[in-house]
This record gives structure tokens, C-alpha cells and sequence, in this order.
């Protein structure tokens, strides 16, 4: 059993033994890219908030007061232009001023996977391209969103990041 175990632990290892190589977690998760949403003739962008900064290519937006609900994960998330951004991997902080944390899709699994074509490569935007103090958005009509005032919010069981409890 220990040789077992050993050999999955060695399998996350590079191949030249490198120390400092990352091994995940019993419960971490993979790779995540959720289906992404193309917006339709009909539909119109809400103003998430502005982006606070850009961390290892994932992009904190600071929450637009205006709006009263909470954008649920995996939103998929838009420029001004209509293009897509990435989706919402976490959202933290208060309910009253959530920061989003927003993940850029992995274009080359979504090909793999079947979901993406190459017509549909221009309706993305590489993250280099987003600014400090640039506005994003999200869908009005194709977002899960929570509303903020509801109370039964304040009630649901919260989980750790060991993902073990969920």
C-alpha cells in the first residue's frame, strides 16, 4: 500500500525530480473552464464593477453598488466590447461589497473538449488586454444571479477550502 501511494504522489513530481513541484490536495480541484455564454441580439450587459487589479492573470473587480443582486459563479464575464473576459471563479468579501475573482477561460481545453470553435475565438480577450480601472459586465439575461437582501442567504452552510465538507 505504500509503494502504491508513493507511486501516485511521485506521478504529480516534473520528470527531472525538481524540488518545490507542485502536488495537489486530497480534495482540490482540477482545471475548471464552465461553459462559457455568447451573447445573443437581445441581450444586455450589466455593469459589474470596475477591475481592483489583475493577480497571476486573474482579474479582482470591485463590486458596482448599483446593482442588488450578487452575480453567481461561473458567469461568464464581458469588456464594453461584448467580448469575453472569463468567469467568476469566487466571489469574497461582504455580501454589501463582494469582491469577484475572475478567471480567465483556458482556450486550449475548450477546444479539446469540443466546446469552442475557431469562429469563435475573437469573441474572447486575452487578460493582458484588461486594464486596472476598466469596467466589466455581465449578461441581464443569461446570469444566475442572488439577491442581495434575501435572508435566507445569511443561512446557508458555508464550506472550507478543503472542498471535503461540501
Amino acid at each position: 500500500d505504500y509503494i502504491n501511494k508513493n507511486s501516485q504522489i511521485n506521478k504529480f513530481y516534473e520528470e527531472d525530480d525538481e524540488v518545490g513541484s507542485y502536488i495537489p490536495t486530497k480534495h482540490e480541484l482540477q482545471e475548471i473552464n464552465p461553459d462559457f455564454k455568447l451573447l445573443g441580439e437581445n441581450h444586455s450587459l450589466i455593469n459589474l464593477g470596475h477591475v481592483m487589479c489583475i493577480v497571476e492573470g486573474n482579474i479582482m473587480v470591485e463590486f458596482n453598488q448599483n446593482i442588488k443582486e450578487i452575480v453567481d459563479l461561473d458567469t461568464t464575464i464581458y469588456n464594453q466590447n461584448k467580448q469575453i473576459v472569463g468567469f467568476v471563479f469566487d466571489v469574497i468579501g461582504n455580501i454589501d461589497s463582494p469582491i469577484y475573482d475572475i478567471h480567465p477561460f483556458n482556450i486550449e481545453l475548450l477546444k479539446q473538449n469540443g466546446k469552442l470553435n475557431e469562429f469563435d475565438l475573437n469573441k474572447f480577450i486575452s487578460v493582458d488586454k484588461i486594464s486596472v480601472g476598466e469596467n466589466l459586465y455581465f449578461d441581464s439575461l443569461n446570469s444566475e444571479k442572488i439577491d442581495k437582501n434575501n435572508l435566507l442567504l445569511q443561512h446557508q452552510k458555508a464550506t472550507d477550502a478543503s472542498n471535503a465538507y461540501d
